[in-house]
């Protein structure tokens, strides 16, 4: 499949190429006022010399090396020795929607989640409403929570381990009104 694919990529770069190495004849004539032309027509009224426009060679092809030939980055002795330790997060903080927010009609809520440091390998989020888990564990810090009716709703927010342990925790009120619509008062009737 690689040969075929080189094939193709060496043959289009050919067909750029192929015009540029078969141009016409090119000449150089400088006209009365001294301005030098240059042109693919022999200037009849002015000298004109010929150019030899040397010819291009084809490019070399580019072959791909084996995984095995590329030469693995080693890591610093620091990364070798020691396993990555986790760090503890300082602070997380549910973005949107902001604490005592105000939302309408039974439209997905979006959730932007901010983590200091931020989300960890191996960590996941889990997203509850009002108690009850409706996302996670997922890796990811946004969320559109779908199914939020009328009301007040408390959103909690969790930070999971590969372990199960949790690590930190958030929460924001939030409130979901039922969505409006203003009929348009009827014009009152003239007297006649």
């Amino acid at each position: 499949m690689k040969i075929v694919n080189f094939c193709y990529y060496y043959c289009f770069l050919s067909g750029l190429v192929a015009p540029v190495t078969t141009l016409a004849q090119v000449y150089k004539s400088i006209d009365a006022e001294g301005h030098i032309r240059y042109s693919d027509a022999s200037a009849t009224l002015e000298k004109s010399e010929t150019i030899v426009i040397p010819q291009i060679a084809p490019p070399t092809p580019i072959v791909p090396a084996s995984p095995s030939e590329v030469e693995q980055p080693s890591k610093p002795d620091s990364e070798k020795s020691h396993p990555v330790t986790p760090q503890k997060y300082q602070s997380m903080t549910i973005i949107k929607p902001t604490n005592q927010s105000s939302t309408y009609g039974n439209e997905p809520v979006p959730l932007a989640i901010r983590l200091i440091p931020p989300l960890q390998s191996e960590h996941t989020i889990v997203v509850n409403v009002d108690g009850k888990k409706i996302a996670g564990p997922e890796a990811k810090t946004h969320f559109l929570l779908q199914g939020i009716h009328r009301g007040e709703h408390t959103i909690t927010v969790q930070v999971w381990d590969k372990d199960g342990k949790q690590q930190i925790e958030a929460t924001s009120t939030v409130y979901v009104f039922r969505p409006f619509i203003r009929k348009r008062a009827l014009p009152k009737p003239s007297p006649q």
